[in-house]
């Protein structure tokens, strides 16, 4: 858990207008809540849900903004990893802004024991072939995960 705290605070600490601004974690006993900011808007498996084209101006507008996301990330000391970059992972505000969410949560369930079965029935892992193994988050994994 002690990696996790440490990401969302860095990440409260220095926002990105790429990434869900974390505001508070909350420790109790063996459970742990996080309150972030809320994002006016859909997740990406809302807007591709019926299946129909969406427009290439804002394909390209989501995929270059959730980049600048992980870059910002990958670019800290240590490099922060999402671990769990999904369709639902990724929301679109009212007003066009792309944010990457959920930031570390996958991880965070990792470090309470919480098995990767559980992270998957929930959405949250869609993991490179090296954390399927059991192999360290990289920034390569979160671009696998981007491309998943």
């Amino acid at each position: 858990m002690g990696t996790w705290a440490a990401a969302a605070a860095e990440l409260s600490e220095r926002p990105s207008p790429f990434i869900e601004s974390v505001l508070d974690l909350i420790v109790d006993g063996p459970r742990v809540y996080f309150v972030t900011e809320w994002i006016e808007g859909v997740a990406l498996t809302e807007l591709i849900g019926d299946g129909a084209p969406l427009p290439w101006t804002l394909v390209a507008r989501v995929v270059v903004d959730l980049l600048d996301g992980a870059r910002f990330a990958h670019e800290r000391n240590p490099p922060l990893c999402h671990r769990g970059i999904t369709l639902s992972a990724v929301r679109v505000s009212i007003d066009g802004a792309v944010k990457l969410t959920r930031f570390g949560v996958a991880a965070a369930l990792a470090a309470m024991g919480e098995g990767t079965a559980q992270m998957e029935r929930d959405g949250l892992w869609h993991p490179a072939p090296e954390l399927r193994v059991g192999g360290a988050a990289t920034p390569k994994s979160d671009l696998y995960g981007v491309g998943a």
